[in-house]
């Protein structure tokens, strides 16, 4: 299924809906990663196509001791724009989402202490240490902009198993 997202770009908009997903998971994330997400938001949303040659970059991307930051950059910003905000399509290709949030976080945390993308307020290594909590914001974010379409169960369970998610144990304990 094609979505499109149509979204006022206005700034009180994606502040009011990033604090609201955080109040539903219990998450209140930094200012400068509140920025960073509007920024990664702003750079994606309108992009609701699942670029295949980007999942193959993601999914094989554990060798990237050559490649410049910014492209370092660019394909973590995917894994974690695709688990939070399209996580069926993860599923759908029988992908494990543990998976691209180990890619995800070791992609930021190899790019260390150097400023990602043009808000130069956030570095690697921060965003890394936060990566679940923006995880859970973007499908919290999610589920207000798709409320009829819920993430997988599978889904939820690895992802809380394997990193304590807020949102996936809230989805797990409303389906049981």
């Amino acid at each position: 299924m094609n979505r499109t997202i149509i979204i006022n770009h206005d700034v009180s908009f994606w502040d009011q809906n990033i604090a609201t997903a955080q109040s539903k998971c219990g998450i209140q994330l930094p200012e400068n990663i509140n920025i960073f997400l509007k920024d990664l938001l702003s750079r994606f949303i309108d992009q609701p196509t699942f670029n295949e040659h980007s999942f193959t970059k993601i999914t094989f991307l554990m060798n990237y001791h050559h490649i410049p930051d910014t492209e370092l950059a660019l394909t973590a910003d995917c894994c974690l724009f695709y688990l939070g905000l399209f996580p069926n399509r993860i599923a759908k290709y029988d992908i494990n989402p543990i998976q691209f949030i180990d890619n995800g976080k070791s992609l930021y945390a190899s790019i260390h202490n150097h400023p990602i993308h043009k808000t130069n307020i956030v570095t690697g290594t921060c965003i890394a240490h936060h990566y679940i909590d923006m995880v859970d914001t973007l499908l919290s974010f999610r589920e207000s902009i798709w409320d009829n379409e819920p993430i997988p169960k599978d889904y939820a369970y690895q992802l809380w198993h394997a990193t304590g998610s807020k949102y996936a144990i809230q989805c797990l304990n409303q389906t049981s």
